[in-house]
């Protein structure tokens, strides 16, 4: 993650500790957070917790919305949806 920025892991490090503006969110992949979010929002749950966000949910949801996904950004909604789910089982385990 340095190396990307241009900037020393120090230099990351002090920025987290000291946070005056948060953190922005590349505008490249902003559509991609709000999709994860919607389908987020839709989500169900099961006794364990949280079920995967489907692939028929995501198809489903972008005909209904008008929208049209690449394989790529697809595949990083899912891999959200990941680290969601591994996230909410660490927690609840």
């Amino acid at each position: 993650m340095a190396k990307q920025l241009g900037k020393s892991v120090e230099e990351l490090e002090d920025r987290e500790d000291n946070l005056e503006e948060p953190p922005t969110f590349p505008d490249l992949a902003l559509h991609i957070w709000a999709a994860f979010l919607e389908l987020h929002n839709g989500r169900t749950y099961n006794m364990s917790g949280p079920n995967p966000i489907s692939y028929d949910t995501i198809y489903f949801w972008c005909h209904m919305m008008g929208i049209e996904l690449t394989p790529w950004e697809i595949g990083v909604i899912k891999d959200l949806d990941n680290i969601y789910i591994r996230a909410m089982g660490e927690e609840n385990g």
